[in-house]
């Protein structure tokens, strides 16, 4: 009765091993698209009262295996502004009561690939929020309305 009970004790043990490698990431990219505004160099520029939509955050998978966004956290200068769980994971955002001015828009995503640890992918955009649409800097040459994410492994040596 003892040799069972001991097992019973050392049973939760043998959840803290790992297999695998950690560190290994999968062979994926992730996209965001963007309207409502004017993207001159690294910057959106909105004006004030416009909607700004994040159309749709794409997953990209260069590998063979399975892959697959968990939803997206969006932040709004560091502040949470919304959640989406639902591909294409779109957000709209009312600029009527934004200040004009530099604001940072970002987003955080699990990203879930077959044989590998969960990663996270993260992404900003620097957006401009203007009075007047005359106060957008014109630009010679179109530039992709997008922005790619980094993508890092969890760490998972605290669980």
């Amino acid at each position: 009765m003892k040799k069972l009970f001991y097992l019973l004790l050392a049973l939760p043990l043998l959840s803290l091993v790992s297999c695998s490698d950690d560190d290994d990431m999968p062979n994926v990219e992730v996209v965001a698209t963007f309207e409502g505004g004017t993207q001159v160099g690294d910057v959106y520029y909105v004006v004030q009262g416009d909607e700004f939509q994040v159309t749709g955050v794409n997953l990209i998978n260069h590998g063979d295996k399975e892959a697959t966004l968990g939803g997206v956290r969006y932040f709004w200068d560091y502040m949470p502004i919304g959640t989406t769980i639902t591909a294409p994971y779109a957000l709209n955002i009312s600029t009527a009561e934004l200040p004009v001015g530099s604001h940072l828009l970002t987003a955080e995503m699990p990203i879930y690939a077959v044989g590998y640890s969960m990663c996270t992918g993260y992404m900003g955009k620097k957006v401009q929020i203007v009075a007047e649409p005359e106060d957008i800097p014109t630009v010679d040459t179109p530039v992709e309305s997008n922005v790619r994410a980094d993508i890092q492994a969890n760490d998972t040596s605290d669980k």
